[in-house]
């Protein structure tokens, strides 16, 4: 860069470097606020600066760039990545908005539904985290802890049944599975179930 101030690989892979763990976001934003007066027209660059903002806290800058970079087309991992910075930075309402499109834009991935799912549970999305996992759970039904993620989402739309059979659902894939009886014990007890609830949470 001290050659040529307008390489953009460098500046592409020497900003990712400021931006990996641990993150120098600063230096980021330095480098890639000089380069991209020079450099017209790179989209790598201009999402590290959207990341590197994001990072810092600095939501209206961040969100600026990834809608400016979204007006070119949709495109689902950059979409993603503005609503994991919302997320990040507690924004829950402009999150939910951007996380369902999320949802509505992916086709059969059971991991990024179920990553989804919990997002949108995290955002109190809660119809939208069942709706979520329920397809993830179509296409692969044998994770113990999806079904009590599903679970704790119905709770909090108040399907206790659901909850509640979402929660042995996950034991009867892994026996062994803690969290599944943990969450069935307290569903029990919500019943007044007090003895099968002990037992659960013994186990």
């Amino acid at each position: 860069l001290e050659l040529d101030p307008a390489f953009a690989e460098a500046v592409a892979n020497l900003s990712a470097l400021y931006l990996d763990d641990p993150a120098r976001p600063d230096l980021a934003i330095k480098i890639l606020t000089a380069a991209i007066e020079k450099i017209q027209g790179d989209d790598r660059l201009v999402q590290n600066l959207a990341y590197a903002h994001g990072l810092k806290g600095e939501v209206d800058a961040s969100s600026k760039l990834y809608e400016q970079l979204l007006q070119k087309g949709e495109n689902l991992p950059l979409r993603f990545a503005y609503a994991s910075m919302l997320f990040d930075n507690k924004q829950a309402d402009k999150a939910a908005v951007e996380l369902k499109k999320c949802l509505a834009a992916t086709a059969d991935d059971a991991p990024m539904l179920v990553t989804l799912g919990r997002m949108l549970g995290g955002v109190k999305a809660y119809g939208d985290c069942v709706a979520a996992i329920d397809r993830a759970l179509k296409l692969k039904s044998d994770d113990p802890e999806w079904y009590v993620r599903r679970g704790i989402c119905k709770y909090e739309i108040d399907d206790e049944i659901g909850a509640s059979a979402d929660f042995q659902a996950s034991i009867k894939v892994d026996p062994k599975f803690a969290t599944g009886h943990y969450y069935l014990g307290r569903s029990l007890l919500r019943e007044k179930k007090r003895l099968q609830a002990i037992t659960e949470l013994e186990k």
